[in-house]
């Protein structure tokens, strides 16, 4: 059921259920807690460019890179290093 449901391709399923040594009730509330928590992983991210808080950024970029790839999702984790790295070098703008 997981699989099939997860046939996404921004992360790896099978990889996932295996980290839960395949328990998908156990997945399940992971995810269900990850979805919860999203807005307040997202929120100091926003605010680091609103304010021009390249540390901030960093930062909490660096929470969200080590928090996508605990989910295998590679292209969210890519992403999110790429904000860390700007904020690491003051590129804030666009």
């Amino acid at each position: 059921m997981i699989g099939e449901a997860m046939e996404y391709r921004s992360f790896n399923a099978s990889e996932l259920l295996a980290q839960f040594s395949g328990d998908e009730e156990i997945l399940v509330e992971m995810i269900t807690l990850f979805l919860e928590s999203w807005p307040e992983i997202l929120g100091p991210i926003r605010e680091s460019f609103e304010t021009h808080d390249r540390e901030k950024l960093r930062i909490n970029a660096h929470t969200m890179k080590g928090i996508l790839n605990n989910f295998f999702a590679t292209k969210g984790a890519a992403f999110a290093y790429e904000l860390e790295k700007c904020g690491a070098k003051g590129e804030l703008s666009g």
